[in-house]
């Protein structure tokens, strides 16, 4: 499994040191459904903030991937409820 990150930044005001932030992840394994995270007028002046912004990103990233386990494992238990629920109807036709 490869990720790769592609990050934009726009609408810098050279003035504020804020900035429009995008961050593109990109799974190989699953590569039509690459996981965006955008950030609006974030301050980038620091190396500080800039490392917040990166801890923030990752945040969002564990975050992302707790709900897709929990939903997976909300699915995978109704399909195997529902499974048995069928096969024991079938069993006692």
């Amino acid at each position: 499994m490869a990720v790769t990150w592609d990050i934009e930044i726009t609408n810098v005001d050279v003035a504020s040191k804020r900035g429009n932030v995008a961050a593109v992840r990109t799974d190989d394994s699953d590569p039509l459904n690459p996981q965006t995270y955008t950030f609006t007028s974030v301050v980038l002046e620091t190396s500080q903030q800039r490392s917040d912004l990166l801890n923030l990103i990752r945040a969002k990233v564990l975050e992302r991937e707790g709900k897709d386990t929990a939903i997976s494992v909300f699915i995978d238990n109704l399909e195997a409820s529902g499974e048995t629920a069928l096969n024991t109807w079938e069993a006692g036709r």
